[in-house]
């Protein structure tokens, strides 16, 4: 009985030692696994992570060779700048030394009177009257053109004319400025407008496509402005003992 009772004993000892033992293999099987899918999903993530990382890489890369092309583009403008302004001051400067040299022939002005004497006779005359020629403070050698009348209209007629001269290379082309024509005395005014703007590109052309306000290649441009500028009756209340003042003054650029 007691050898019977060991050997029962005995043989649950033994089936209990395989199952704890299947459970155990169980346990680490299924563990292992999920060990497994944590790896993995960490590599997963891990990989995800460097491809982003090489893409920020890349991104920061391209970004880096904008900013430095932009940086070597703004660079060379801003000395490009540099360099005209430069050389505009050098040429500005050669001007100034050359028209002072010349002021003892060519006043230098932005603001003249011009005194028409014999008034009488000039709206007798259809022959041509010139102001005596002038330059503008930045350069531009000019002069105002006055015919007396047309025969059937007694009108007078007064027109800007730009001259050629030796410092038209260093200057900016077209000339652009506005150039205000009056006529006062104590009592009245008038005045009107020559400029760039006043005129479509048809008006500034003429033959040989000559320009008004452009650079002369002749000794002077066409001259431009108004052929009806006042009629001799409105004309009467400017004019004082036979002498008719004109004042000219070439304002900032338009």
């Amino acid at each position: 009985m007691a050898n019977h009772v060991t050997d029962c004993l005995s043989h649950l000892e033994e089936r209990f030692i395989i199952k704890a033992t299947e459970n155990i293999n169980e346990t680490i099987k299924s563990n292992t696994n999920v060990f497994n899918k944590i790896i993995n999903n960490c590599m997963l993530s891990l990989s995800n992570s460097n491809k982003q990382i090489a893409q920020l890489s890349s991104l920061v890369t391209c970004k880096n060779k904008e900013f430095e092309n932009h940086v070597k583009s703004s660079t060379e403008y801003l000395t490009n700048l540099i360099n005209e302004k430069n050389e505009e001051i050098a040429n500005l400067k050669s001007l100034v030394c050359d028209m002072k040299i010349s002021k003892e022939n060519f006043p230098i002005t932005d603001n003249q009177i011009i005194k028409c004497d014999q008034m009488d006779l000039r709206l007798l005359s259809n022959e041509p009257f010139y102001s005596d020629p002038a330059y503008t403070t930045d350069g531009y050698f000019y002069r105002i053109k006055m015919y007396g009348y047309e025969i059937a209209e007694k009108k007078m007629a007064i027109y800007f004319q730009l001259l050629q001269s030796p410092h038209d290379h260093v200057l900016k082309w077209p000339f652009k400025r506005r150039v205000i024509v009056t006529l006062r005395n104590n009592v009245h005014e008038m005045k009107k407008e020559i400029s760039f703007g006043n005129y479509n590109q048809g008006q500034l052309e003429n033959a040989g496509n000559c320009r008004y306000f452009y650079q002369p290649v002749h000794e002077y441009n066409p001259a431009i402005g108004y052929t009806e500028f006042i009629n001799h009756e409105h004309l009467k209340n400017f004019i004082v003992n036979n002498v008719l003042f004109i004042n000219v003054s070439i304002e900032n650029h338009i």
